[in-house]
């Protein structure tokens, strides 16, 4: 495989999040989302604390991407901050972690119980009882609506509250 066509898959997770408009055309969920908070910045620079910045980005890049679990680290600080400073938001944080735990026991084995030599793929035990792509879907929708939500209450609260 080429690096090309390394970078150009990256960049495919970032658009199958999409509405489509025509045959061929999209409206890209992702970006649609950096925009809005480019937009808000740009206008409103004030809007976020400076965390709060931080913390929005990874939040809609985790709701509208296919991202491996590993790569949620990376906001993890940021949602520690939001717990500190922002104490109602501590139950729909705990709700973002719960499905973040969800998510990495419906992907890949090696990344859950693998990790400690135990063979057990919780998909296809699940598939005895529910769909597992469908669970992951619900899961994914939770966590979205859940990181819309914080996005907002940081926001909301930004002018009120400055760390």
């Amino acid at each position: 495989m080429l690096i090309s066509e390394v970078g150009a898959l990256g960049q495919r997770k970032l658009l199958d999040a999409k509405v489509m408009v025509s045959g061929s055309q999209y409206l890209s969920l992702f970006f649609a989302g950096i925009i809005i908070l480019a937009w808000i910045n740009l206008l409103r620079p004030q809007t976020f604390s400076h965390w709060g910045w931080f913390a929005a980005v990874p939040l809609v890049f985790y709701s509208l991407s296919h991202y491996h679990p590993q790569w949620f680290v990376w906001g993890s600080p940021f949602l520690l901050l939001a717990a500190v400073y922002r104490k109602s938001l501590r139950w729909p944080i705990a709700v973002l972690l719960l499905c973040y735990i969800i998510i990495i026991f419906l992907f890949e084995p090696s990344l859950n119980f693998g990790m400690f030599d135990i063979n057990f793929n919780f998909s296809i035990w699940l598939t005895q009882y529910f769909p597992p792509d469908q669970l992951a879907s619900m899961v994914r929708s939770l966590f979205a609506a859940t990181a819309a939500y914080i996005i907002y209450s940081i926001r909301e609260s930004a002018d009120s509250q400055q760390p």
